[in-house]
């Protein structure tokens, strides 16, 4: 399984424009993803209203992260994401 390049957790400081999220969040991103780039999760991570939110980047290059190779770390990551809020 390829190894998490990033894995933060935060809470929204101010400032800027937040989406009217209020419940945990969780982002989960291709650190090569050649369909959607790895900023636009960072951004959409940043303005999450949620103060209870992650942005994982895992190694990969591939869009498709939930299938194949890796899947296996990228499921393992929801159900600790989800595990730890129920």
């Amino acid at each position: 399984t390829p190894p998490l390049v990033v894995k933060a957790s935060s809470r929204p400081t101010g400032g800027g424009k937040s989406l009217c999220f209020q419940v945990p969040a969780l982002v989960i991103q291709a650190s090569e993803d050649p369909v959607v780039h790895p900023n636009g999760s960072k951004e959409l991570y940043e303005k999450l209203g949620s103060r209870d939110k992650e942005l994982v980047v895992v190694s990969s290059e591939r869009h498709g992260i939930i299938r194949g190779e890796g899947s296996e770390s990228v499921f393992a990551q929801v159900v600790d994401f989800l595990d730890s809020r129920l």
